[in-house]
């Protein structure tokens, strides 16, 4: 008997298995393509169920009491993990947890308990295997466990990352990875230490926003001692120095910095120190080393370069009292010159000359004018204003010079030059105009004759008034 149009039109691959003699038109054979048929179908649909593998997003949400821990070596520190079952499809779901080391030479023994320190309960798959590390959460709820991590008594004073994934509705295909909230794995730090141990790092700049320090003058720079001990311990603060050189702690010697026995503190204390250079010091780079020891016996040292910088002297303002002036043959104004200086770099050169005795000269049409002037001390960052009065002698567009530290008298021991960072910015100039103006003086005759006349009418007026009387 034939198989009926409508299978021929539906199965699949019908002609093939006729041309290869897999069917035929004999009672036998229909028998045998429906076992076949029903066969591939169950295998279809198989086929089709392995290939939905694609997993959602997780059903459960895992969560921990605290990302980090410390615990002495030897000596087990245990973290609370909290699976949250948001399922709203299955009664329940169980959850294989693995835990991997992201850090480290060596794996530190770890497992899951339950809060109590219990095994968790057995658990097994459809394959009737047990599920190593597996709970099973009911739906809406959450359930808490322990994770313990053993760390050996000869591991080093280090931190260790480790991760922890659940696998939830283990055992079928439609797995996912269990994730936290934010849907990214759970890290976890675990910090061996001993009974005593520090550590101590400086910042990268001082308060000044920079790495430099200036001769004989106190800068601030922070940082920072960290009690890596699990007990409290009490820290004092030295130095290692050139010659003549001074920190200050900030701190006072015996400063407490409690330990990691300790939860849910600062094991650390942050401080400012200052320095303050030889006041001779002369610019380059210099190492300083900063150690902080604890009376149970840790210690730990810090080093770190800072820069003192050559002197820079440059004149910020010039300016003048008149816009500009007149000159007469007799007379003229009297013009105000001012120069504001600073001192943008170091107090000492590289010759060893402090920044004192600092001559700022003043020039018309290069010519001085007036007296040199002496700073009697320029130190970085420091500006002062020195002026000088002057008439001019001239009339024309006049070139006002103000320069500093570039008259350097030979004579005078005390004014040497200064070698700067920047030579080239050591003067200012502007343009002044004078307007010359004509005046004579009255000639004798006519003031004798104006004064004549003057007499004359007062005669005339007297007579006048004698007369009417």
């Amino acid at each position: 008997m034939e198989p009926d149009a409508e299978f021929q039109r539906t199965c699949p691959g019908y002609e093939k298995m006729m041309q290869r003699g897999f069917l035929s038109s004999r009672p036998a054979s229909r028998r045998v393509l429906l076992v076949f048929a029903l066969a591939t179908l169950l295998v279809a649909g198989y086929a089709l169920l392995m290939v939905n593998t694609s997993a959602d997003d997780s059903k459960v949400v895992i969560s921990v009491d605290k990302d980090g821990k410390s615990a002495l070596k030897g000596e087990n520190v245990t973290f609370v993990v909290s699976l949250d079952n948001q399922d709203d499809e299955n009664p329940s779901q169980t959850i294989k947890l693995y835990a991997s080391w992201l850090t480290g030479e060596s794996d530190w023994v770890w497992g899951f308990t339950k809060t109590n320190g219990d095994p968790l309960d057995e658990i097994r798959n459809r394959d009737d295997d047990i599920v190593l590390n597996g709970i099973t959460v009911p739906q809406s709820t959450t359930v808490d466990l322990h994770f313990v991590v053993y760390i050996p008594a000869d591991s080093p004073s280090e931190a260790r990352e480790v991760t922890i994934v659940g696998l939830d509705n283990f055992g079928y295909l439609t797995a996912n990875l269990t994730k936290q909230a934010d849907g990214t794995d759970m890290s976890l730090t675990v910090n061996a230490v001993e009974n005593y141990g520090a550590a101590i790092s400086i910042n990268a700049k001082s308060s000044n926003d920079d790495k430099l320090v200036f001769s004989g003058q106190d800068t601030t720079w922070g940082y920072t001692i960290y009690n890596e001990g699990w007990e409290s311990d009490d820290f004092t603060v030295t130095s290692e120095l050139p010659a003549d050189w001074a920190i200050s702690s900030g701190i006072p010697a015996g400063t407490t910095i409690l330990g990691h026995s300790v939860p849910d503190v600062a094991h650390s204390r942050a401080a400012m120190m200052t320095i303050t250079p030889a006041t001779d010091a002369r610019p380059g780079h210099y190492d300083l080393k900063v150690i902080a020891t604890g009376d149970g016996g840790a210690s730990a040292n810090a080093t770190f370069r800072v820069t003192i910088i050559a002197p820079d002297f440059t004149i910020t303002n010039l300016t003048l009292s008149h816009s500009a002036t007149w000159i007469t043959n007799k007379d003229t104004q009297t013009i105000t010159i001012r120069a504001t200086v600073l001192n943008a770099g170091g107090n000492v050169d590289s010759a060893g000359h402090a920044t004192e005795h600092i001559d700022v000269w003043f020039q018309v049409d290069d010519e001085t004018v007036g007296d040199v002037q002496y700073i009697p001390s320029l130190a970085h960052d420091e500006e002062v204003t020195v002026s000088i009065t002057f008439k001019p002698s001239k009339a024309g567009d006049l070139l006002i010079r103000a320069s500093i530290d570039e008259y350097n008298d030979a004579g005078d021991a005390a004014d040497v030059e200064i070698q700067e960072s920047d030579e080239g910015n050591n003067d200012e100039t502007l343009n002044f105009k004078v307007v010359k103006t004509i005046t004579t003086d009255p000639s004798f005759f006519l003031g004798f004759a104006a004064l004549t006349f003057a007499v004359l009418g007062v005669v005339a007026l007297s007579t006048y008034y004698r007369r009417r009387s």
